[in-house]
């Protein structure tokens, strides 16, 4: 799912999609950091028992509004995030982003993207809502500290809230009151794993005002540092303006995070109409009644190019066992500068390979981007009804991949018998 939604999958700007870029070489052991200084126990009283008062704020509050703001500052440039948090009465509770949301309802939770019209993610609430958003998202996932405090039940849960599950086994490094825009302000001062920071908490409403932190790379030079800045600004209300409540239309339920994408299994997949190497034209909403496997491939890709000597061997299969079966190699997200360079290359490549399967181009990557290929090598079957059977991602060399494409092709005319005929 591209949450990134990716990356997909986080609920504000995931951590993990910095830890793309190559991580710089490791120091020598002499420039390490020196070892964190023990904390002044009297400071580490206050700020304990200010975070009980910080949760029991949170706690108290009939319902709550809040709009969180998160800046990260990356090599790649300064990145952006909000996220509006609505609390009502008991566990109801409604999170949203520019891309989906979140809505905690009726000992449900529900997830619906903006970009995926005819779905939605439904699972219980079995414990907190907390710890099924965890749970769900477990790649990454960032909890609200509003909903963590609320629910909060201890002294870590408290400070494991403050840095929104970015940094783990955080703890207090030091406390003290401060001025921040011209307003008194507790400062609670952390550190965790791969990083360190401060909670700003206003004075007078115990509600956190701004988290501050400085988050490192595993291996970084000393000094390396992401700064994150995460700001909030909470209302209290004695009902929430609008009450939150959670309306399907006309999507149907899915009950996982995988199943909850444009294209999945069970879907009818976008149609296309795609021009073949030789010069001519497939579309594909004209194949049905036929089992139709797609492989997404790039001439640039060595898994894809150790995947298609297997299609090559399953399309020739196909082409004598009988059956409705048609494969297609769809070529794309080439790097090539124009469409005329990508076909000529890949032409050439497959020749050079001998390979006799058709090859669709996807000139513009138009249709990769609408099956929300994320990754390739993908192999997409689609059963004689129109909707896709199966999708395999990725080469896993354990398994016997012409085989498996067989057994797909057995079960999906079994499943749709008069498609078949």
């Amino acid at each position: 799912m591209k949450l990134a939604l990716a990356a997909m999958c986080t609920l504000l700007l995931g951590l993990p999609a910095l830890s793309q870029e190559p991580a710089p070489s490791a120091p020598p052991a002499e420039s390490q950091s020196p070892p964190e200084a023990a904390p002044d126990p009297e400071a580490v009283q206050k700020a304990q028992k200010l975070l009980d008062e910080v949760a029991q704020a949170y706690k108290k509050a009939s319902a709550l509004t809040d709009t969180i703001k998160m800046d990260v500052e990356t090599p790649r440039g300064n990145q952006s995030q909000e996220m509006q948090i609505a609390l009502g009465a008991g566990s109801d509770a409604q999170l949203t982003l520019p891309e989906f949301s979140v809505t905690s309802v009726g000992g449900k939770l529900y997830v619906v993207r903006d970009d995926v019209k005819g779905k939605y993610l439904v699972v219980d609430v079995k414990e907190a809502v907390g710890q099924t958003l965890e749970k769900l998202f477990e790649n990454g996932g960032i909890t609200p500290p509003q909903l963590a405090l609320r629910e909060s039940q201890g002294q870590q849960q408290n400070l494991d809230a403050l840095s929104m599950g970015i940094m783990r086994n955080v703890r207090i490094t030091g406390y003290q009151m401060t001025t921040e825009d011209g307003e008194s302000m507790h400062e609670v001062m952390l550190s965790g794993d791969g990083g360190k920071g401060s909670a700003l908490v206003d004075a007078e409403t115990k509600f956190i005002e701004k988290i501050k932190l400085q988050m490192s790379r595993p291996q970084a030079p000393p000094g390396f540092n992401i700064p994150i800045t995460i700001s909030m600004s909470p209302t209290v209300h004695e009902s929430l303006p609008e009450a939150i409540a959670f309306e399907p239309k006309d999507r149907r339920a899915v009950d996982s995070l995988d199943k909850l994408v444009p294209v999945g299994v069970g879907d009818v997949p976008p149609d296309f109409t795609l021009p073949t190497l030789n010069g001519e034209t497939v579309t594909l909403s004209n194949l049905k009644g036929s089992v139709v496997v797609l492989d997404f491939w790039a001439t640039w890709c060595r898994p894809c190019r150790a995947v298609l000597p297997k299609l090559q061997e399953f399309s020739t299969w196909a082409q004598t066992s009988g059956q409705p079966v048609k494969v297609y190699a769809l070529n794309t997200f080439e790097r090539f500068p124009t469409p005329e360079e990508t076909r000529s290359k890949v032409s050439q490549f497959w020749t050079s390979e001998k390979f006799t399967m058709p090859v669709l181009l996807d000139l513009d990557k138009a249709v990769g981007m609408k099956y929300e290929v994320s990754g390739i090598p993908m192999t997409v079957v689609i059963g004689p009804d129109g909707k896709i059977f199966k999708i395999h991602q990725g080469v896993d060399p354990k398994v016997d991949f012409v085989e498996e494409l067989k057994k797909d092709v057995t079960e999906a005319l079994k499943a749709a018998p008069a498609q078949a005929g």
